[in-house]
C-alpha cells in the first residue's frame, strides 16, 4: 500500500522523479515489514544500486534503521522518516489529509473518524484501532491491511490533495533528497 501511494505522490510532485520512475532510474520498492530493511539494502547494494529508505517513524522503523546502520548498509543521509511534528511515533498514513479517506471509512466500515480519539497524538494505526474499537468494529491485521490499501488507492487517485498541508514536511524532504539522487552522475 505504501508503495502504491508513494509512487503516485512522487510522480505528482516532481517532474524529475516522474521521469526517473518512468525510465526505471528510480524504483519504489516495498519492504514488507521494517525488519526486512537490512536484507533489502544488502540485496540492492550488491546490485550496485543507490538506495534511499523512507521508513515509518515508529519503534519498528527506528530499530530497522539502527540495525542497517550497525551493518554498514545505511547512512543518515540515505534515510528519511515519515515524521510529523509533535508526535514521537508516526507512519506514512499520518502524512495524509484525513478528509481524503474519512468518507470511505464511514461508508465501508461504519466508523466515524470525526472524533477526539482520531485527533490524538498516537500513530495513525493506533488511532484507527481506537476508533474502530469505540464503534464496535474489530481491528485485525486483515482489516488494517484492507484499510491501508483503501487509503493508498485514494492517495494514488488524488495525489495532489492527499497530503495534509501541515504534515507534509517529511515528504517534501524526501522529494528533495531523491531529486538530488537522480540528478547525480
Amino acid at each position: 500500500d505504501d508503495q502504491i501511494s508513494l509512487a503516485a505522490l512522487l510522480r505528482a510532485y516532481s517532474a524529475a522523479l516522474a521521469t526517473a520512475l518512468q525510465n526505471n532510474a528510480l524504483i519504489v520498492d516495498a519492504l514488507g515489514g521494517a525488519g526486512k530493511l537490512t536484507y533489502k539494502l544488502a540485496q540492492m547494494q550488491s546490485c550496485l544500486c543507490l538506495t534511499h529508505s523512507f521508513l515509518d517513524h515508529d519503534d519498528a522503523g527506528r530499530s530497522a534503521a539502527a540495525q542497517a546502520k550497525a551493518n554498514g548498509l545505511l547512512k543518515d543521509s540515505d534515510l528519511t522518516y515519515a515524521m510529523c511534528e509533535g508526535t514521537s511515533n508516526s507512519e506514512m498514513e499520518d502524512l495524509y489529509d484525513p478528509a481524503l479517506y474519512i468518507p470511505r471509512i464511514l461508508q465501508s466500515y461504519n466508523v466515524n473518524l470525526d472524533m477526539p480519539k482520531f485527533r490524538g497524538r498516537g500513530k495513525w494505526s493506533e488511532r484507527m484501532q481506537a476508533c474502530f474499537t469505540v464503534h464496535g468494529v474489530s481491528w485485525t491485521d486483515a482489516v488494517a491491511a484492507e484499510v491501508k490499501m483503501s487509503v493508498a488507492t485514494l492517495v494514488a487517485a488524488s495525489p495532489m490533495t492527499a497530503l495534509h498541508p501541515k504534515k507534509r514536511g517529511a515528504f517534501d524532504a524526501l522529494v528533495s533528497k531523491l531529486e538530488r539522487l537522480v540528478a547525480s552522475p
